[in-house]
C-alpha cells in the first residue's frame, strides 16, 4: 500500500527571501536560455559554454537549467507531433464521410425514387455540414505548420506560468502569520 506524505517548511522569512530570489533567478535564466534556443536554433547544450561565460554560472547550474528545458521542449514537440498525426487522421476520416456522401447524393440525382424528401434533404445537410468540417480541419493543419514555433513558446510560458503558485512553496501555501 502507497501512502503519501506532506512536508511543510517553517523557515524564517529571510530564508524565504533567499530562495524565492534564487527560484527567480532560474527562471530568468531559463527563459534567457530558451530565447538563445528559439533564435540560434539547436539544443540546449550546444550553448553551454558561451551561455555560461555570458551569465556566469556554472556547468552544474547550465546543466540542470538545460535539463529542464531541454524535456520541455522535447515534451511539446512530441505533443505538436502527436496533433498533427490526428488532425491528418481527422482529415482522412473526414474526405472519406464526403466522397461516401457525395456518391450517394449523386446517386439520388439520378433516380430521385430511391430515397424520401425528409431523408434527402438529411443527407444534403449532413453533407454541407462534413465539408465545412473538412474545410476547417485544412485550415488548422495550414495554421499548425506556421505556428509549430509559437506554440511550443506558448506551451513554455503557459508551463512557467501554472508551476508558480500564489503562495511560497517553501511555506507550503501557509499565509504568514
Amino acid at each position: 500500500m502507497q501512502s503519501t506524505t506532506q512536508t511543510r517548511l517553517c523557515l524564517p522569512s529571510r530564508d524565504i527571501q533567499t530562495l524565492d530570489a534564487m527560484a527567480a533567478l532560474y527562471g530568468t535564466m531559463k527563459r534567457k536560455l530558451y530565447a538563445r534556443i528559439a533564435a540560434n536554433g539547436g539544443k540546449a547544450k550546444s550553448h553551454k559554454t558561451a551561455f555560461c561565460r555570458e551569465h556566469g554560472i556554472s556547468a552544474r547550474m547550465f546543466n540542470a537549467i538545460a535539463i529542464d528545458l531541454q524535456g520541455l521542449l522535447d515534451g511539446t514537440r512530441e505533443l505538436l507531433d502527436t496533433e498533427r498525426k490526428d488532425l491528418l487522421k481527422a482529415i482522412r476520416r473526414q474526405q472519406r464521410q464526403l466522397d461516401t456522401r457525395q456518391a450517394r447524393l449523386a446517386d439520388i440525382d439520378a433516380d430521385r425514387l430511391r430515397m424520401r424528401p425528409p431523408r434527402e434533404a438529411k443527407l444534403r445537410h449532413t453533407t454541407h455540414r462534413n465539408g465545412l468540417a473538412l474545410t476547417r480541419l485544412q485550415a488548422r493543419q495550414g495554421q499548425g505548420r506556421a505556428s509549430a514555433r509559437g506554440q511550443c513558446a506558448r506551451h513554455l510560458l503557459w508551463h512557467s506560468q501554472a508551476v508558480r503558485p500564489a503562495a511560497s512553496p517553501r511555506t507550503g501555501g501557509i499565509p504568514k502569520p
